[in-house]
């Protein structure tokens, strides 16, 4: 899912006006809820979970 967060060359702070990263870690709240379709597709894709 790397490829949700960073371009290939760079992992940008910022998209559009929302922050990535809440700090070294972590991926600030705001964004993760604007890519969280996307995350969740990616999840169960990766572990075969079905949603409920």
């Amino acid at each position: 899912m790397t490829d949700l967060i960073c371009d290939g060359t760079s992992c940008p702070g910022v998209v559009g006006n929302t922050f990535v990263y809440l700090d070294d870690n972590h991926l600030s709240r705001t964004y993760v809820a604007s890519m969280s379709s996307v995350f969740g597709e990616r999840l169960m894709t990766a572990t075969g979970w079905k949603a409920s």
